[in-house]
């Protein structure tokens, strides 16, 4: 598929930010400043996209949009495409919407807010260019129930694409589409496909109440939403435990991050899941405090807690 502002020597990104109205100087990120190239897709991806879409007059929301490239650029080759682009940077939300208006892109179609806070709308694609910080999860809660629909997904910091393989059970097929034109740690463009969601742990924690569950991926990264939850760690000397609250598939195959305490722990070392014990949840409980000095709650031959401070202390 070829375009007319597709011609030898140009800079597509710089001359369709121009022609949009839209160019940007780049934003603070990690303490530097950087360009839209660091921070933006590319069109040439983004039009890879497009031509990958099976629908031409369905909606595309897309996700984290920064300058919204997406929407312009779409709207431009199909006007009868519904575009919605989302960000929590005004600037650019603003900029986008006066270049839209000229397209026939109503400004209610470029939603200024915080994904961890708005409501996403439905929709037949979304696109997302997002590092795996918390965010990402409180998206992909988000779309678990809005089934039926395709994720388009660009690498951005090196464990984007592996957590969309391995901690959604509701994302089922993953294709690359194509190769991106952007230097990127992953360099390809993938397609995912949701199915219904479908909960492993409800049902389970209804029948178990009380009980030890045993341990299997679906049903953690389900309790990651739950801070009543731990997991028993097994080492060779001691068996602790850790909250399965944020809990996320670590970058190293059969691995965890957990996150109360932060630990990176292999799958064969998780032995069971099970409410917190009472006689341990004040432990627990203040374990979530920013200021915690509490590293680890050990269960195990003793129970004791470890504290940064003061070292191991045994609970009679």
């Amino acid at each position: 598929m070829t375009y007319k502002w597709q011609r030898k020597g140009m800079n597509i990104d710089h001359e369709l930010d121009q022609y949009f109205s839209i160019d940007h100087p780049g934003q603070s990120y990690e303490g530097q400043l950087h360009g839209p190239e660091a921070l933006y897709t590319s069109y040439k991806d983004l039009i890879k996209i497009y031509s990958d879409l099976d629908f031409k007059k369905g909606v595309f929301v897309d996700l984290g949009s920064g300058n919204c490239r997406a929407s312009l650029l779409f709207k431009c080759i199909n006007p009868r495409i519904d575009v919605i682009s989302i960000d929590w940077n005004y600037e650019v939300i603003s900029k986008a919407r006066s270049a839209g208006k000229i397209i026939g892109i109503q400004s209610s179609k470029f939603i200024h807010g915080d994904l961890n806070e708005i409501d996403i709308p439905n929709a037949d694609a979304y696109f997302l260019y997002q590092s795996t910080d918390e965010l990402l999860y409180r998206i992909m809660e988000k779309l678990k129930n809005h089934h039926p629909y395709k994720l388009y997904a660009i690498e951005s910091h090196g464990d984007l694409i592996p957590k969309l393989k391995n901690d959604f059970s509701w994302l089922k097929e993953c294709n690359v589409i194509s190769q991106s034109s952007s230097q990127r740690y992953d360099p390809m463009i993938y397609r995912f496909s949701s199915r219904p969601f479908s909960s492993f742990s409800q049902e389970i924690l209804n029948i178990n109440k009380g009980m030890h569950l045993n341990f299997f991926h679906e049903l953690l990264l389900e309790l990651r939403w739950h801070k009543e939850y731990v997991a028993l760690i097994e080492e060779e000397d001691h068996c602790w435990l850790a909250s399965t609250y944020l809990v996320q598939s670590g970058l190293v195959a059969q691995t965890y991050e957990f996150r109360y305490p932060h630990r990176i722990v292999s799958a064969g070392k998780i032995k069971k899941l099970f409410k917190n014990p009472p006689e341990l949840k004040t432990f627990i409980k203040e374990r979530f405090e920013i200021h915690s000095k509490i590293r680890k709650i050990i269960l195990a031959p003793h129970i004791q807690i470890e504290y940064i401070d003061r070292g191991r202390i045994h609970l009679k």
